[in-house]
């Protein structure tokens, strides 16, 4: 028999705003990594993979924007898997042509793996300051 436990922990108004940075560089990151690759595959019709991406990501891009360096670099990554995934759907399955993430529609969803640590009575989610719990 198995057991799931479920809580609800509110976030504080500081990791709300934490929270939405990781959003917000979600969505910069994909939007790069999209505008990359159709820009590669127009000049040169070379395609650009996601470890080409990342390279250039960590050693440019991170360099010329600080604010990117503010948010974990899982949440970076999956935002370059997820380009990758949508260009795999869209030549193999052929589903539509990947869309860039717009601000005005909010996306409360992105990947991040190996967020949760329990320390005694404490819950500690790895981008996120510590809980208590009750």
């Amino acid at each position: 028999m198995l057991k799931a436990y479920k809580y609800r922990i509110p976030p504080t108004k500081d990791q709300q705003d934490l929270i939405m940075t990781h959003f917000g560089v979600y969505r910069f990151v994909y939007n790069w990594a999209l505008e990359q690759k159709i820009k590669t595959y127009e000049q040169s019709k070379n395609h650009l993979s996601r470890f080409d991406l990342q390279n250039i990501l960590v050693h440019k891009v991170k360099r010329e924007n600080d604010w990117l360096k503010t948010v974990n670099s899982q949440a970076l990554l999956s935002s370059l898997i997820n380009v990758e995934s949508a260009f795999t759907k869209f030549f193999r399955e052929k589903t539509g042509f990947p869309n860039f993430k717009s601000k005005k529609i909010q996306y409360n969803l992105f990947n991040y793996h190996n967020i949760i640590m329990w320390i005694l009575k404490t819950i500690l989610l790895c981008f996120l300051r510590l809980e208590k719990l009750k």
